[in-house]
C-alpha cells in the first residue's frame, strides 16, 4: 500500500531531522517539498513569490541560474496582498 501524505512528510522530515536540522525547520521544509509533488500541471511549472516589507527592489532583474531563481525588479501591482509590494521572485519546479 502506498504511503499517506503524513507518513511520506513525517518520514522525509524525520530524514532531514538525522541530516542534522531541527525539527521545525525539518518538518516546513518537508511539507513544502510534498506541496511541490502535488502541484497541479494546470497552474504551470513557475513558482510565484511575492516579497513584501522591508525589501529594496534590485536595480535589474537578478537571475540565479545554478537555483533556476529571479528576481524581478519592477513592482508588482494588482495583487492579493494589500499595500506595498515589492519585485517578484519566480523559479521553475520541475527544473529542480
Amino acid at each position: 500500500m502506498a504511503e499517506s501524505f503524513p507518513e511520506r512528510m513525517i518520514a522525509r522530515a524525520q530524514d532531514l531531522k538525522n541530516e542534522g536540522l531541527d525539527w521545525l525547520l525539518a518538518h516546513g521544509i518537508a511539507w513544502f517539498e510534498e506541496r511541490i509533488l502535488q502541484w497541479p500541471s494546470a497552474w504551470g511549472d513557475d513558482l510565484h513569490v511575492l516579497i513584501y516589507g522591508d525589501f529594496e527592489a534590485p536595480p535589474s532583474d537578478l537571475t540565479y541560474p545554478s537555483l533556476g531563481i529571479t528576481v524581478h525588479c519592477e513592482k508588482q501591482e494588482k495583487t492579493i496582498v494589500r499595500g506595498e509590494v515589492d519585485p517578484i521572485v519566480k523559479t521553475n519546479l520541475r527544473s529542480k
